[in-house]
């Protein structure tokens, strides 16, 4: 993401933290940035409007980091990814009606008493995947290996 995304979102999240309303967001804008929106503002605008947010009291928060995932490979994919792929292949061909990892995480609960898929070891995540896999070769999906 380049800086002037970085900046924008910042911004964003700054008027959302703070509780400003959009008329005293656009008049802090236009004071202390010289522009009444955002996308309009140059970099030396941004600086000077997220200087200000922070004056008033606004602190910038760091991504939040699950204990379980802080230590993972991002790009190496997991029994879960796996559990989630055959989840919303389902919910594709018309088998699960709600997608969500809410509707995921209690279905993954029915089975192995675990709130998230996420949390399962090895022998209780391949007990979820083969339940998948059996359901949807019962509906006549053929299922990801």
């Amino acid at each position: 993401m380049d800086a002037r995304r970085r900046d924008l979102a910042k911004i964003h999240l700054a008027r959302k933290g703070l509780g400003l309303d959009e008329d005293t967001y656009r008049q802090m804008l236009f004071t202390f940035g010289g522009a009444s929106s955002a996308a309009d503002l140059s970099a030396t605008g941004r600086a000077r409007v997220l200087a200000h947010f922070k004056h008033l009291g606004w602190r910038p928060t760091g991504r939040k980091v699950s204990p379980v995932s802080r230590h993972k490979d991002p790009h190496q994919k997991t029994q879960a990814d796996k559990i989630r792929a055959l989840w919303i292949d389902m919910h594709r061909a018309g088998m699960v009606r709600d997608r969500s990892e809410r509707a995921l995480s209690h279905f993954v609960y029915r089975i192995t008493r675990k709130h998230s898929p996420d949390w399962l070891d090895a022998h209780e995540a391949n007990q979820v995947i083969e339940t998948l896999k059996q359901w949807a070769a019962r509906e006549g999906l053929k299922a990801r290996d």
